[in-house]
C-alpha cells in the first residue's frame, strides 16, 4: 500500500514541476513618461516607478516569454520613461540567462533594462525565482501525502 502511495506522490511531484516552470509568465504592465515641459502635456499619475509601484492598480498580462523593467533616465538621473511588461523575444541573445540586468549608455542617457522568469516578478520587490513555487509545490505535496498515508 505504501507503494501505491509513493507512486501518487511521484507523479503528483512531477506534475506540479512542469507546470511551474512553464515559459508563460504574468508580468506587471505599465509605464510612466516624464514630460518634457508642463507646458505641452499633461503630467500622469504614477503608479509604475519604484517608489510609487502599485500592485492593486497596475495591469497584470500574460507573456508568452519572460518580463522585464525598462528604465531610462536622463544625464542628472531624473526619470525619462518606465516601463514593466513583457520582454520582448528577439531582443534577447540566444543563451540568456533567465534573471539578468543590462546598463547601456548613450550621450545623455542611460538605459537600464531587467528581465526575469516567474509569474509578475517586474514588481517593485524586484526579480523571484520560479524555484520557489517549485520548492513550495514539493513541501505541500509531500506534507499533504505523509498525513493521508499515516
Amino acid at each position: 500500500m505504501r507503494l501505491k502511495h509513493f507512486h501518487h506522490f511521484l507523479t503528483l511531484t512531477l506534475f506540479l514541476f512542469i507546470l511551474s516552470v512553464t515559459n508563460a509568465f504574468r508580468c506587471y504592465q505599465c509605464e510612466f513618461k516624464r514630460c518634457p515641459t508642463l507646458a505641452n502635456c499633461k503630467e500622469q499619475v504614477d503608479i509604475c516607478t519604484i517608489n510609487n509601484f502599485d500592485r492593486w492598480q497596475v495591469r497584470q498580462v500574460e507573456c508568452p516569454g519572460m518580463c522585464e523593467t525598462h528604465l531610462t533616465t536622463d544625464a542628472t538621473g531624473r526619470i525619462i520613461q518606465w516601463h514593466r511588461g513583457c520582454a520582448p523575444a528577439q531582443e534577447l541573445p540566444r543563451g540568456t540567462p533567465y534573471n539578468f540586468c543590462t546598463t547601456t549608455y548613450r550621450v545623455g542617457i542611460k538605459e537600464d533594462r531587467c528581465t526575469c522568469s516567474g509569474d509578475l516578478c517586474n514588481g517593485a520587490s524586484g526579480p523571484k525565482s520560479a524555484k520557489i513555487v517549485q520548492i513550495l509545490s514539493l513541501l505541500i505535496v509531500f506534507f499533504v501525502f505523509r498525513i493521508h498515508s499515516s
